[in-house]
């Protein structure tokens, strides 16, 4: 008898996982399989229809932004070949767009395809509620799409946990950054928006998040001010005035997080760390805090964060157990003498032997 299996997926990893764990563990070789995914639909959207298979989802279908249907499209089409390599011959594909948005919505599109299909079985991966809390829509978002659709679906229904270890997590924030996505890490001082610093759409998208001038120098929330060299980017780069343009002092800021989600540290076979999975260097501003009655800033929560900041552009939110909140030692050595300019979080006492006024 022929099994009617619909898998779930977006671009994530842990999507990815979840299709290799079915191929491995599950799928037959006469299984007729479905491999859908769930769009938003794009800003003024009107009725429309994107699945690969011609029917309508619903009377309020609307369209999807044009290079986010491109993207899923893409990539289903890899899910099917690599499906299509395991054995599988029949796999159908479907994408699918909510018009209201949410866990809910695209719980119901995906219940409403298994429905239509006859589905003897669901299959979605879970994120869980663990380090990274992704603030997008999508299949595995900050709502539980997953147990919309234990609960409302007539067929039985499968949801994979990957290996239990953090870097899937952190896979996903990566190629996020990769794909120009703006997100907020934690660091061993405040939360801080970041992107890749050499992708100019993403760095322009950040300005716009934090509502920075363009004129603003990013300091990559910095401890040590060093002389900047004629290569660096010069959204990092702040020049102190001067009467020739050959007699401007130009300076940047470098930080080194201590934190394993920024450091370049690894967990084979693949990079834990930010800046090692993106080879490439990181630019971050400060998210800003909140008030509280007595007028201290103190650090958002992590939903405050994803609520505030999500639909000005966030695709992501790392979240990480005692964030702090507070700011960087930062010391200059770009004069002739070393000298502090603010006393933060970091310890003085390792550059005590550079800082003779000290």
């Amino acid at each position: 008898m022929v099994r009617k299996l619909v898998v779930a997926v977006d671009d994530s990893a842990v999507s990815k996982s979840t299709l290799q764990w079915a191929a491995e563990k599950l799928l037959r070789p006469d299984d007729e399989l479905h491999i859908i995914s769930v769009l938003e639909p794009a800003s003024g959207g009107n009725f429309a229809s994107t699945a690969e298979t011609a029917y309508p989802v619903s009377m309020q279908e609307c369209k999807p932004d044009p290079l986010a249907l491109e993207r899923a499209q893409a990539f289903l089409k890899k899910c099917r070949e690599e499906a299509q390599k395991q054995g599988v011959a029949d796999v159908k594909l479907a994408t699918l767009v909510t018009c209201v948005g949410g866990a809910a919505d695209t719980g119901r599109h995906i219940v409403d395809y298994s429905r239509r299909q006859d589905a003897d079985v669901v299959l979605m991966g879970s994120r869980g509620m663990g380090s990274l809390r992704r603030a997008m829509l999508g299949l595995l978002g900050l709502g539980s799409v997953s147990s919309y659709v234990v609960k409302h679906a007539n067929c039985n229904v499968m949801v994979h946990k990957p290996d239990g270890s953090d870097t899937w997590r952190l896979q996903t924030a990566i190629e996020d950054l990769l794909a120009s996505k703006i997100g907020i890490i934690p660091t061993d001082t405040s939360p801080a928006f970041v992107c890749c610093l050499h992708d100019r759409v993403a760095v322009q998208a950040m300005f716009d998040i934090a509502g920075l001038s363009v004129s603003k120098k990013l300091s990559v929330m910095y401890t040590l001010i060093l002389t900047a060299s004629k290569g660096m980017p010069k959204q990092v780069v702040a020049a102190a005035s001067g009467k020739r343009k050959s007699t401007i002092r130009k300076t940047v800021g470098i930080r080194w997080p201590d934190n394993p989600v920024c450091q370049v540290w690894t967990v084979a076979p693949s990079p834990k760390a930010l800046m090692a999975g993106v080879d490439g260097p990181l630019l971050c501003t400060t998210v800003p805090g909140r008030e509280d009655p007595g007028g201290e800033e103190q650090a958002p929560d992590l939903a405050e964060l994803a609520d505030r900041y999500c639909a000005a552009g966030v695709g992501f939110v790392v979240a990480e157990e005692g964030q702090r909140w507070g700011a960087s030692t930062v010391i200059d050595f770009s004069g002739a003498r070393p000298t502090v300019v603010r006393v933060g979080d970091g310890d003085l006492d390792p550059f005590l032997p550079y800082l003779p006024d000290v």
